[in-house]
């Protein structure tokens, strides 16, 4: 007896989803493997006493302020006081206080440019980087590669959310040593007469 062609293309069909799935299958197998090996790394970083961190030691790690650092070789990257201030902006965003009503990561932002850099404004890559730490003060080191997301919050062509909207929006002005910075448009009289919309 002979099958028809229906039943042969069905026949090899089913022969492909069959192979296919045997290689997804091992793929997850390979995953939830390696997946056993990281799970026991952080089992052990529950532990109350934590070893140092080098380059011959990757482990997590805890500073005095209690913020776990993954990797923990952020030393000497320049950036530490603004993952700080990047995890305390976190934190009052998950959990808000009446000192601190955060609603939205544009009011972190809006409050750290003002807080942070007062009448001298922030520059465009002070803005970035913040943002890009907000919500993840541990991500690694941000470099040029990471801007283009976030360069979007401050893209008229984009509509960023970051330059109107709202009560409050990022305008730029010139401050007393005659740069060109971001300020929170509620603040910018009190540093500057100059200043002007983003577009």
């Amino acid at each position: 007896m002979s099958i028809s062609r229906y039943e042969e293309e069905n026949y090899v069909n089913n022969s492909k989803q069959t192979k296919l799935l045997a290689n997804i299958n091992n793929s997850l197998e390979s995953i939830a493997h390696s997946l056993e090996g990281i799970l026991e790394i952080v089992n052990e970083d529950d532990k109350e006493s934590y070893e140092c961190c080098d380059e011959t030691n990757p482990c997590s790690c805890r500073d005095e302020d209690d913020v776990e650092i993954i990797g923990g070789d952020f030393e000497g990257e320049g950036d530490e006081d603004l993952r700080r201030s990047a995890k305390m902006y976190t934190d009052e965003l998950n959990y808000p206080s009446i000192d601190h009503p955060f609603s939205s990561k544009k009011d972190c932002i809006l409050d750290y440019v003002t807080n942070e850099f007062g009448v001298l404004g922030a520059r465009y890559t002070d803005v970035i980087k913040f943002a890009y730490y907000l919500g993840s003060p541990n991500a690694p080191k941000y470099d040029n590669s990471n801007r283009g997301y976030y360069a979007m919050a401050l893209a008229p062509k984009y509509d960023g959310y970051l330059i109107q909207g709202g009560n409050d929006y990022l305008v730029k002005g010139i401050n007393k040593e005659n740069d060109e910075r971001y300020f929170a448009h509620s603040f910018v009289d009190q540093a500057t007469d100059y200043w002007r919309f983003v577009r």
